[in-house]
């Protein structure tokens, strides 16, 4: 008799899928019921169509706002939804609880052998007892959220972080930027300037990735992707900045602090008509929060757009997911051990269209022992001139941190 081989892997039992369309049904109702109403997600507001007057005063950049609202209302939605579905359906791994039994038994077996903390151990025996860790570890297990909890931690996040919203730049020099009067665009710079910016990875803010020459093209692909005027309609490529909040002290180190030491700070109502989101970095898709990881399906960043209002829904989601992944972190027989850290990426970003200026900058915080040790700072005027002189010139903007 011949017999057909079989999958190791059991097909889904029909039980298993009734469940499962049970638990999606309850998740859907919660969240139409609860989640929605919760971030005034009711129901979209019908645009009304613009006057004749209107529409001659209409500006490029005032037309990408508007269309981004149009599509933000849903890809909001779509983002909490898919939150919802990772943290409590789904569940994010337990890594605490996996390593945690996974060091305990590491350590009786050291014990069983009389290996102390601190003895130098043969490699044999070191595989020995990795084998043995292995075979007597359970499998790592999902944590779920329980969902009115879940609405409950996000809620209170966000009624934090939209109390105090502000925009960043973050930057390795303030000269530049000071005696231009402007943020300097990457696309708009001389080419020695850009060749500079390349070798070390970003001389300003604004300069979000550029570590090669196919940088500009790449940027310019993305902002047709995300439908934001080039430079020949809107009369200035886009300023980048991130979505940052007094919540957790983020405005003393900035929202992208790996672009630098200086955090140059804007009320978004001074560019609230021209200014757009993504949730995450447009340019990388490491920018994706797990929950939000099917986003970039269609090969375009589309729904990860978003309006100003909508956009502080997602810094809270982002904030709250990194919040449950760091729980991972675990103190074991004295030892501390962290399992997860966030991508430099996974920022809200803000795409300022038509240009920044300096008259647009609320301040720029320095938190004084970067400056003393010098870390992050590529700017050689203000090292010669020193804190003081730039506190005299621009008083109302300078912000020392101790």
């Amino acid at each position: 008799m011949k017999f057909e081989s079989m999958s190791t892997q059991l097909p889904e039992q029909p039980h298993e899928k009734a469940v499962e369309e049970i638990e999606n049904s309850e998740l859907k109702n919660f969240l139409d019921k609860e989640v929605f109403p919760v971030f005034g997600l009711i129901q979209q507001e019908e645009i009304e169509k613009p006057t004749e007057k209107e529409l001659g005063e209409k500006t490029p950049e005032k037309s990408v706002v508007e269309m981004i609202n149009e599509k933000s209302f849903e890809n909001i939605k779509l983002m909490l939804q898919n939150f919802f579905e990772y943290h409590c359906l789904k569940g994010r791994p337990d890594k605490k609880s996996y390593f945690t039994e996974e060091l305990n038994i590491e350590n009786q077996l050291r014990a069983q052998r009389g290996i102390k903390e601190g003895d130098s151990i043969d490699w044999r025996v070191a595989r020995e007892i990795n084998y043995e860790v292995l075979d007597k570890v359970s499998p790592m297990k999902e944590k779920k959220e329980d969902q009115e909890d879940l609405l409950r931690k996000l809620s209170d996040i966000y009624e934090q972080i939209k109390s105090s919203p502000k925009l960043t730049i973050n930057a390795s020099a303030i000269t530049p930027i000071l005696e231009a009067g402007k943020f300097i665009p990457f696309a708009e710079l001389e080419e020695k300037d850009k060749k500079d910016a390349r070798k070390t990875g970003g001389m300003i803010g604004v300069i979000m990735d550029a570590d090669n020459e196919g940088y500009d093209l790449r940027r310019d692909e993305r902002e047709k992707d995300l439908g934001i005027f080039s430079e020949s309609e809107s009369g200035s490529k886009p300023v980048y900045m991130a979505l940052a909040s007094g919540y957790k002290n983020e405005l003393e180190k900035g929202a992208a602090a790996q672009y630098g030491s200086f955090v140059f700070v804007v009320d978004p109502e001074r560019v609230k008509n021209k200014v757009v989101f993504t949730a995450g970095d447009s340019m990388n898709i490491n920018g994706l929060i797990e929950p939000f990881s099917d986003l970039r399906k269609d090969g375009s960043a589309k729904k990860q757009q978003l309006s100003f209002e909508h956009a502080l829904i997602a810094k809270s989601m982002y904030t709250l997911h990194h919040q449950l992944l760091s729980e991972t972190e675990a103190t074991v027989n004295g030892r501390e051990i962290k399992y997860y850290e966030p991508s430099k990426m996974q920022y809200i970003e803000a795409q300022v269209l038509g240009g920044l200026t300096v008259k647009d900058i609320e301040s720029i915080n320095i938190t004084e022992k970067n400056f003393i040790s010098k870390t992050g700072i590529d700017d050689k005027e203000l090292r010669t001139r020193g804190l003081n002189y730039y506190r005299e010139k621009f008083p109302d903007l300078i912000n020392i941190i101790e």
